[in-house]
């Protein structure tokens, strides 16, 4: 004889019955869209404490005091110790036959488990916590342990198999979970597999050269760049991100072949400040973005980045790569190294056409002038293994305390490719920012090298400085500095070394010998 709904309902055990977080529900269909499967629709609210404690009962007292519905639903809540898997598209509704592997991982859990409403997938309830919950379009298993809040799953109580009672299956979740997200195989054991999906001849694999985002800059694939914290990273990378999403070419050099979209996730930075740097790189379309404000960094596994990535097929900037890594131990350089490429890698699977990390150099190279994939990546041997390109950062130190500390205040960079997989690797060259921002914004490209420059700047400064004063000896420092916007420390020092000095009745006199070659005014 057929079981009622209200029947079926009380199978449901104790540990799940007894809360008052169930919820009855409606079938409602889109007008819009009549063909497609109604949606359940909660009756009540229930985000809040208050609606909870207003609206939400135990499985009794609606069986008992309240019209039949639909169906009922229950709050997954963290603090119960549940795990709730979802199976979705493993039965037939008529034939009553199920998915070999589904059956399988049924029988493994041996835990509570139920027919769902369609009739085309089960629901097992378990104990256990995890730390995340998992649900991707597509894959057809969801597991939940209260981590998205007010999640509500709708209960049948039309049981499947002999266990009626919900168990421990801590170790057999957690398994789960991991095998959900590294996507391996779902098949039960003993099921034929067919391994000719997975592997490829020479043959059927693609023909081509490298796929350029950026010509001789940004390849499709995996690119870090590496640089000391505060040393330019996010403002070289919206520099790619400029000539990406615009189509204009990176740094007036580097031709862009069409313009692609940007998924920028900046977990260290508030939004404000962020914006203020997007838009004096007039950085706007294409262009989507995380920052601190938005919270705890996303998971790069959540269904939302997955989603963005299919419809957007985006560039992925992780800033910084370190804060999306699973690792206990962010120092441990191979196991944040292997979580992060495994993510990384999924998330070119699902679609994105590169992703570019930013990453640390590693405090013990910071002295030497010469970049080098070993010191431009912590934990290179791991990291550095996985990449198409790796471009390394630093600031211009020059032959002066005074032109570094100029280089920091300018973002004047140093910038060497030291990684480039199947490709030339491009010169080395010297990019600033301040003022060029201000007038065409982005980075300047500086012409020669640092040395050369720092001579050339000298020069220059010293040449402004004798002008000024060949046309009033008693010219005040104040007034210098004015006219020249060379602060004062360094007008010191220039004139001293040009063999100058100053009293109160002469002005500037030239009396003691150049420390330096002197520098001949023009006629």
């Amino acid at each position: 004889m057929t079981k009622t709904h209200s029947e079926l309902l009380q199978n449901i055990p104790p540990e799940l019955a007894s809360a008052r977080l169930f919820l009855q529900y409606d079938n409602v269909k889109d007008p819009k869209h009549p063909d497609r499967k109604p949606r359940k629709r909660p009756i009540g609210l229930y985000a809040t404490p208050e609606a909870k404690a207003a609206n939400c009962r135990s499985l009794e007292e609606i069986l008992t005091k309240r019209e039949p519905k639909a169906g009922v639903q229950r709050i997954v809540m963290k603090d119960e110790g549940l795990v709730y898997i979802d199976l979705d598209g493993v039965r037939d509704p008529a034939t009553g036959e199920v998915a070999l592997w589904a059956d399988e991982l049924v029988e493994q859990l041996d835990s509570y488990t139920e027919i769902s409403a369609s009739g085309k997938g089960f629901h097992v309830v378990c104990k256990g916590t995890l730390p995340e919950d998992f649900h991707l379009d597509k894959n057809p298993i969801e597991i939940y342990s209260g981590n998205i809040p007010n999640k509500l799953l709708a209960l049948t109580g039309d049981t499947y198999g002999l266990t009626l009672t919900v168990e421990n299956r801590q170790t057999q979740a957690e398994q789960l979970l991991q095998r959900v997200k590294s996507k391996a195989p779902l098949t039960a054991i003993g099921e034929p597999v067919d391994w000719h999906k997975k592997f490829h001849t020479v043959d059927e694999l693609p023909d081509g050269d490298i796929s350029w985002l950026i010509e001789n800059a940004l390849p499709e694939g995996v690119t870090f760049v590496g640089a000391l914290s505060g040393a330019g990273k996010t403002w070289f990378c919206l520099s790619l991100a400029r000539a990406l999403t615009t189509g204009k070419k990176f740094l007036g050099n580097y031709a862009v072949p069409e313009p692609v979209a940007v998924l920028y996730m900046c977990p260290e930075m508030s939004a404000k400040t962020f914006k203020k740097r997007c838009r004096l790189f007039g950085i706007s379309e294409r262009f989507w973005c995380q920052t601190i404000s938005d919270g705890v960094p996303m998971a790069l596994s959540d269904p939302a980045l997955a989603a963005a990535i299919q419809e957007l097929k985006p560039v992925v900037f992780l800033d910084t790569a370190v804060r999306f890594s699973q690792a206990d131990d962010e120092n441990d350089a191979a196991q944040h190294a292997h979580g992060l490429a495994r993510d990384v890698f999924a998330l070119l699977h699902l679609g994105a056409r590169a992703v570019v990390c930013l990453h640390h150099r590693a405090k013990a190279g910071a002295e030497t002038t010469e970049l080098t994939l070993e010191n431009t990546l912590r934990g290179t041997g791991d990291l550095g293994a996985i990449c198409d390109s790796v471009w390394g950062l630093q600031y211009e130190k020059g032959n002066s305390d005074q032109y570094s500390k100029e280089s920091r205040q300018l973002v004047r960079l140093a910038v060497r490719c030291v990684k480039a997989r199947d490709f030339t690797q491009p010169d080395d060259f010297r990019i600033q920012l301040s003022p060029f921002i201000d007038t065409i914004g982005d980075f300047g490209v500086l012409d020669g090298d640092a040395s050369t420059a720092e001579v050339e700047q000298r020069q220059s400064d010293t040449v402004k400085l004798q002008a000024l004063i060949a046309q009033n000896p008693k010219v005040s420092e104040r007034k210098l500095e004015d006219e020249t916007h060379i602060n004062r420390r360094k007008l010191k020092v220039l004139l001293a070394d040009a063999g100058y000095s100053r009293s109160d009745a002469d002005g500037w006199q030239r009396n003691c010998p150049s420390r330096v070659q002197p520098v001949e005014l023009p006629l």
